[in-house]
């Protein structure tokens, strides 16, 4: 989500006023602020119809450090989180289910640790204006559970402090070791992937 930044600071164009510190050419280091128009959601279906879970990580604000090699950039102890206990699905039935699956009491959030991004598209240099195709490498803690995921998104710069991210990843939830319960005695089947979908608007402070 987040963690498409360190592309976007423009790092591959070092003559920027980027608003963050550097130690050398290769690390810096800053914070971000996700600005409120941001949207983040988990989606999933049952055998009757899709349904959505609104969700918001649990800071606005958050610390970043990276260091560039080649063309991919590695984050330095750089994470955020998002909360499960306000998970919002427009439907108690479907509230009262992922929270219990997803034990919220037990466990209130998801851990999302940035371990590294590179541009999977061309040009390899980030231009404002202009969409650009990344992966970003992530480890997600779901119940003490961790597991890689490679999220693929989009990125696009709008100006050197504001940046704009978008993308959507399907994950297994029996990786987790997660099993959703059916829903009225077994006459609403839910599936098993849920798909992480965002559209950040983020701002380099």
């Amino acid at each position: 989500m987040i963690w498409t930044l360190v592309i976007l600071l423009g790092i591959l164009n070092s003559n920027k006023d980027l608003g963050v510190s550097s130690k050398n050419n290769n690390l810096l280091s800053g914070w971000i602020h996700i600005l409120p128009e941001s949207k983040l959601s988990l989606r999933g279906k049952t055998n009757l119809n899709q349904y959505t879970c609104h969700c918001q990580p649990t800071k606005s604000t958050f610390e970043f450090s990276i260091e560039q090699k080649e063309n991919t950039c590695i984050f330095k102890t750089t994470q955020f989180a998002i909360n499960t206990t306000n998970l919002d699905c427009k439907n108690r039935l479907y509230n009262f289910n992922i929270k219990k699956s997803l034990e919220s009491n037990k466990y209130p959030n998801i851990y999302i640790h940035l371990l590294g991004i590179k541009e999977t598209g061309t040009p390899k240099y980030i231009f404002p204006y202009t969409w650009h195709q990344i992966e970003i490498s992530t480890l997600v803690i779901i119940r003490e559970k961790a597991l890689i995921q490679n999220v693929p998104a989009f990125a696009f710069k709008i100006s050197d402090k504001k940046y704009r991210l978008q993308g959507n990843h399907l994950m297994s939830m029996k990786e987790y070791q997660i099993y959703p319960s059916d829903l009225m005695f077994g006459m609403v089947k839910v599936d098993d992937g849920v798909a992480f979908h965002f559209d950040f608007l983020l701002e380099i402070r």
